[in-house]
């Protein structure tokens, strides 16, 4: 039989399949808060995690102390700078903090080539009795988590003729006679504000069948490809662990449950939390109210109110914010009639530029600027108790944000803003005597 020749100029390439194609990590700068107790074996157990699993490669690396977690998702070129000697593919670091809930632990994964998170998990209020526990593992299962953010299960190791070398095992779940299919990721979408990837796009190359699958690799045959020679060394193989839904109306041939044949890696559907770009919020609150026109005053306690807000994060620095608040409540007539009706609405459109002490989730300072307006919409009367009044101008401000406990739980804020040059109208006359105004919010 002749053998089939195979063209390589076949291959499909892909920069962005290239940009996260990983063979080995390298581990930095795990830190805690509680002098290493949690940081250490954390650490040791990743790095242990790697030396085992035939799929990875694990690189020593020099490990500058301010190398961690925060200093990395806040300096992508220093990252690259510094990695581009050291041979890795990407880098994970880690850090734990005690609170008075439990241990909270959190994975960051990076990619040397653009230096920039590539995936982020934690695991919160974790009980120490549990990372000495028989079964459950918390650092192993945040770390499975955070793999598994790779938008692939394994890559091709070499090609000859139709048969290929895959660096996925039985332990990957693996089993002789399963299909594969195999693909290559064209694009990739990150998460405006944080970098870690959300998305991702790709084209499918063909199909395998594994004909052996060993301890350490697998070995499979071609049995569909795009083209001749489309399938070569790197290419990724996607999909191969079918997600299990617990659906029984999902029934094979012969009336019984679809399942995985090695029966021993499926998994329970769960939903998984969309990316965020942005919020929307909305309170109902109760104030006080004060009218003053001249000698005349008025006031209530109860003053019902709502607020509409929302915020769109164009990237990690800037941020667009648009919020209108509306109130009504009804005030003495300060000459004995009855009550007077007062609305108020308030409108504000600011974009706001974000100052980090560290990464996304430590203490923050935003300045503000934008365009705001408030009126306040009395009922007629004659004479004219109070002036309906409409204050609008530029506003600006900062508000500052910072946790206060170590699991970022809770959060204190303050905020001061100031309207420059205010333009101040009212009708049906002016209240005062003079036309200059102010407006200060804290």
């Amino acid at each position: 039989m002749a053998k089939q020749r195979i063209r390589l100029n076949n291959y499909y390439k892909s920069e962005v399949d290239q940009l996260i194609s990983i063979k080995n990590f390298g581990v930095v700068a795990f830190i805690d808060n509680a002098k290493g107790i949690y940081a250490t074996p954390f650490e040791a157990f990743v790095k242990n995690y790697f030396e085992e699993n035939p799929k990875w490669t694990l690189k020593k690396i020099n490990d500058p102390k301010k190398y961690n977690p925060v200093f990395l998702e806040k300096n992508p070129s220093q990252v690259r700078s510094y990695l581009k000697s050291t041979g890795v593919d990407a880098i994970i670091s880690g850090r734990a903090t005690r609170s008075e809930n439990g241990l909270n632990i959190y994975l960051s994964l990076f990619l040397t080539k653009d230096g920039l998170l590539f995936a982020k998990e934690s695991t919160t209020n974790i009980a120490t009795s549990q990372l000495s526990a028989k079964g459950s593992n918390p650092f192993k299962e945040l770390l499975e988590k955070t793999l598994k953010q790779i938008p692939y299960d394994g890559t091709i190791l070499s090609r000859k003729n139709k048969l290929v070398t895959l660096n996925l095992s039985k332990a990957d779940g693996i089993y002789d006679g399963q299909i594969l299919t195999v693909g290559q990721i064209l694009k990739i979408e990150r998460h405006p504000k944080f970098n870690f990837i959300v998305s991702n796009q790709k084209i499918i190359l063909g199909q395998l069948r594994v004909t052996k699958a060993d301890d350490s690799l697998s070995f499979a045959e071609i049995i569909v490809e795009k083209e001749k020679g489309s399938i070569q060394k790197g290419a990724k193989i996607v999909g191969s662990k079918f997600i299990n839904h617990n659906n029984p109306l999902l029934m094979n041939a012969n009336g019984q449950s679809e399942t995985n044949p090695a029966g021993s890696d499926q998994q329970s559907w769960r939903p998984v939390l969309p990316p965020s770009f942005g919020k929307i919020e909305a309170y109902f609150g109760i104030g006080q109210y004060k009218a003053t026109s001249g000698s005349r005053r008025a006031d209530t306690y109860f003053y019902p109110n709502i607020t509409i807000g929302g915020e769109v994060w164009v990237n990690d620095q800037w941020s667009v914010h648009g919020r209108t608040q509306q109130g009504i409540a009804s005030i003495p007539d300060p000459l004995g009639g009855s009550d007077l009706s007062i609305a108020t609405a308030s409108y504000e459109l600011m974009g706001g530029y974000n100052f980090r002490s560290g990464g996304p989730f430590d203490t923050k300072i935003e300045i503000l600027a934008g365009y705001a307006t408030f009126k306040s919409t009395i009922d007629d009367a004659s004479p004219a108790r109070f002036t309906t009044t409409k204050y609008s101008g530029i506003k600006i401000g900062a508000d500052i944000q910072t946790p206060v406990d170590l699991g970022n739980d809770t959060i204190a804020g303050a905020s001061v803003f100031l309207i420059l040059k205010p333009r101040l109208t009212e009708s049906p006359g002016i209240s005062g005597t003079s036309g200059d105004s102010n407006v200060t919010m804290f």
